[in-house]
């Protein structure tokens, strides 16, 4: 007999990687961050709506930024959002990338990056 949770599991299937993300893209996740963190983060990038369109070098750099940046493993959701944003004001993902490290990088979060895409999609 199946359990209701697995019939949802077997209706879905498991949570694919995309196919652009490859080991060589989670090398970030080897920081010495927590396992937790480096998770919420590869789960993150994973589900960056328009990755394939990202280089390499740029996702892992992402990663990076992302897993030092001061935001809590439970506020990495939020960049899925952040890339849509970003298309919906014809900005391109390779941007929308650029302007994510910037700001991490400079110890800003989602809020000056927020005001980023507004400032370079017109609004």
């Amino acid at each position: 007999m199946r359990t209701g949770k697995k019939k949802a599991a077997e209706k879905t299937g498991p949570v694919q990687p995309s196919r652009n993300v490859s080991r060589r893209r989670i090398a970030f996740a080897a920081r010495g961050t927590g396992f937790t963190a480096a998770f919420d983060a590869l789960r993150t990038i994973a589900n960056i709506p328009s990755l394939g369109e990202i280089p390499e070098a740029k996702v892992v750099a992402l990663g990076n930024a992302i897993l030092g940046s001061g935001l809590s493993p439970s506020g990495y959701t939020a960049f899925s959002s952040v890339y849509r944003k970003g298309k919906l004001k014809n900005i391109s993902a390779v941007e929308v990338t650029a302007i994510i490290i910037a700001a991490l990088g400079q110890g800003k979060g989602l809020i000056r990056i927020e005001q980023e895409l507004n400032r370079r999609g017109g609004q």
